[in-house]
C-alpha cells in the first residue's frame, strides 16, 4: 500500500512551516545572546526553579532496590561560558520530589552536562523562550550579589 499523496503533501507543507517557525525561535536566541554578550557581563546564572521537559516523577532506589524517594528529570535553562563563549545552556538535572509529588526547589541530585540550547529539541527550545525574562532576572541577581562581594573584598583590601 504506498502513502496518500495528499497527506504526504500536507506533512511537506507543515515540515515547512514547523522549520521556518524553529528558524526564527533561534534568531530570537541569538538576539538574546548578543545582547547579553555585547554588555560584557561576565557573569553566568541559572534558572533553577523551572524545570523545561519536566518528566517524572521515577523512583529513587538504593542498592538493595528499596524505594528511597521519587525525583524528577529535566533541564535548568542558564547562560552561561561554554566553549569559550557566553551562551544559552542547558544542563540536565534531577531534583527529588516531595512527598505530594512535586519537586523541591533548589534540592538538586544530580547535574549533567552543560549543553548548548540551540542544540536541544525543538520543545525544550519552544519551552524555554518562556523563561528568557526569568533569566534576565537571575542574572541581574547574580550581578548584584558580584558587585556586593567586590565592594566588600575593596573595602577589606583598603584597611
Amino acid at each position: 500500500m504506498s502513502p496518500d499523496e495528499k497527506k504526504i503533501a500536507r506533512l511537506a507543507k507543515l515540515a515547512e512551516t514547523l522549520n521556518s517557525e524553529t528558524d526564527s525561535l533561534n534568531d530570537i536566541f541569538a538576539q538574546f545572546e548578543a545582547q547579553i554578550t555585547g554588555m560584557n557581563l561576565g557573569v553566568s546564572a541559572w534558572v533553577e526553579k523551572w524545570l523545561l521537559g519536566q518528566e517524572g516523577p521515577f523512583v529513587r532506589e538504593d542498592h538493595h532496590g528499596n524505594e528511597i524517594g521519587k525525583y524528577f528529570t529535566g533541564e535548568f535553562l542558564g547562560f552561561t561560558k561554554h566553549d569559550g563563549k557566553w551562551r544559552l545552556c542547558t544542563q540536565s538535572v534531577e531534583i527529588e520530589a516531595d512527598d505530594e509529588g512535586g519537586h523541591h526547589e533548589g534540592l538538586v541530585l544530580s547535574r549533567g552536562d552543560i549543553r548548548l540550547l540551540q542544540n536541544e529539541p525543538r520543545h525544550i527550545r519552544a519551552e524555554a523562550a518562556g523563561h528568557l525574562d526569568r533569566l534576565i532576572d537571575a542574572l541581574m541577581a547574580q550581578s548584584e550579589l558580584y558587585i556586593r562581594n567586590i565592594q566588600r573584598a575593596k573595602e577589606a583590601a583598603s584597611k
